[in-house]
């Protein structure tokens, strides 16, 4: 009925229901539904914030470990020098200790 200006109008009553639909024309404009626009939309937008979420943890993460790392090396090359040689010298008098209280045993095991 394309050709002629035929204007239909209807309304339904359900089974089981006592009241009717709304009056429906047709010449009058169709509703889309906008919600297929925002259950589309909404996984990407979540997904996108968790994404950048973990870059930026990572990202600082990464920092303070970087931070850190390299705060140690500096303490590690400036500060245990006085360190390592304090422990080497002790290292070196319980050496000669050791060597003599062996030395001194193993002459009293030969005098008896």
């Amino acid at each position: 009925v394309p050709q002629e200006n035929i204007k239909i109008v209807g309304r339904i009553k359900y089974q089981g229901f006592d009241s009717w639909s709304p009056w429906i024309s047709s010449d009058s404009p169709l509703k889309k539904k906008q919600t297929y626009e925002i259950s589309f939309l909404l996984p990407i937008i979540i997904g996108s914030v968790v994404a950048l979420a973990l870059v930026f943890l990572m990202t600082v993460y990464l920092i303070r470990k970087r931070k850190y790392q390299m705060k140690y090396d500096y303490e590690k090359a400036e500060g245990n020098a006085d360190e390592t040689k304090k422990l080497n010298d002790q290292m070196v008098v319980k050496i000669t200790k050791h060597t003599e209280v062996y030395q001194e045993l193993k002459s009293r095991h030969l005098k008896l």
